[in-house]
């Protein structure tokens, strides 16, 4: 009986053909096939069952210029490899240096229509020193071609390029959300700063922004709510918990660092981000003012008997941080702003009101 070759598929076809045109519009058709091998390794990049999180700047030269000198200007630049634009480069890329791509450093890929060559930079200098990402963002900073790859969520990854263009691709089988992971954590950080004088608001935007992507990348999920400006003390019903004498500042640190430079302001700084990183990947809610300040962390929320009866009425899939999510959206407007959740697959989602 005659049989029938199997048709082999893989994911690769549908990646180039959602791809194409971003990396065309982008200046890199070239090289569309070492950006899908990125992208798919990007979504949930693992060496030894240990997750990394590595952000990969391809680039190339504009008009002789150094598009790499001018997003990270006067960085650190350590070159590993020169090679030809060969199958399977991407992942290459990425096994020689994810594990050290952290705590300031990214990866580079400055390719031409054949060859690339790749390696390491500082892409942050320092916390209030703008980031790389915010050099290849500015529309007048004149930053040549480059796409900017990260990983967003679990299965994941955003696509930023240097004309200001986004593209956030999911790997997974759910639909497309409204708002995506990086406009939610724009949103969060727009409340968390909502009460910073306006001259120095977009400074502080950009690295509570930046710090808690980063913090909410390694932690098993959280939610994080930002109380209304008029609101200085905590709620009472927001007292199951940690409640902390003092507010931790991160903007006062943060603004010292700026003022003075010094080692033991950028000492206080680094003190109080590794506080914040503990607090949110403790169970528990980890609670905001508009001003940057932690109130408390640790809190766990029940409904009152009118919350109750609305609780009863949704449809809640999840457990108990769902639920708790539900039941925070139900006080904006009252005491909160803003109320975050990121779960442990990477489910993110920002509410806001404001009334």
């Amino acid at each position: 009986m005659p049989t029938t070759a199997p048709i082999i598929e893989t994911i690769r076809k549908s990646l180039i053909g959602a791809l194409t045109d971003f990396v065309n519009e982008s200046g890199f058709l070239a090289q569309i096939n070492m950006i899908v091998e990125l992208v798919y390794e990007l979504a949930e990049y693992r060496e030894e069952d240990i997750r990394f999180f590595p952000s990969v700047y391809v680039v190339k030269r504009h008009d002789d210029s150094d598009t790499l000198a001018i997003i990270a200007p006067g960085a650190d630049r350590i070159g590993l490899k020169t090679t030809e634009m060969i199958e399977g480069c991407g992942a290459m890329i990425l096994k020689d240096t994810a594990a050290m791509a952290d705590s300031g450093w990214s990866i580079f890929v400055d390719v031409s229509d054949a060859t690339l060559r790749y390696g390491l930079f500082r892409s942050e200098m320092l916390p209030v020193s703008l980031s790389s990402a915010d050099h290849m963002a500015d529309p007048d900073a004149k930053s040549g071609s480059g796409i900017l790859l990260r990983n967003c969520a679990r299965n994941c990854v955003e696509l930023v390029s240097s004309d200001g263009k986004r593209l956030e691709f999911g790997l997974t089988a759910t639909k497309p959300t409204p708002n995506s992971v990086s406009e939610s954590f724009r949103k969060l950080a727009i409340e968390a700063t909502r009460s910073i004088p306006e001259t120095q608001r977009d400074q502080a935007l950009s690295y509570i922004q930046r710090l808690i992507v980063q913090v909410c990348q390694q932690c098993h999920g959280t939610i994080i709510a930002v109380l209304r400006s008029d609101i200085q003390e905590l709620p009472p019903e927001y007292h199951d918990g940690v409640r902390l004498e003092e507010p931790v500042d991160l903007l006062a640190a943060f603004h010292e660092l700026k003022g003075d430079g010094t080692a033991a302001t950028l000492s206080r700084l680094l003190a109080r981000e590794t506080l914040f990183r503990g607090m949110i990947q403790s169970d528990g809610i980890t609670i905001l003012n508009s001003s940057g300040q932690i109130m408390a962390f640790r809190v766990f929320v029940k409904p009152n008997e009118g919350e109750q009866g609305k609780m009863n009425q949704l449809n809640i899939r999840g457990g108990a941080r769902s639920r708790a999510f539900e039941l925070m959206k139900l006080r904006l407007g009252n005491s909160l702003s803003c109320v975050f959740f990121r779960s442990q697959d990477g489910n993110t989602m920002c509410e806001v009101k404001h009334d």
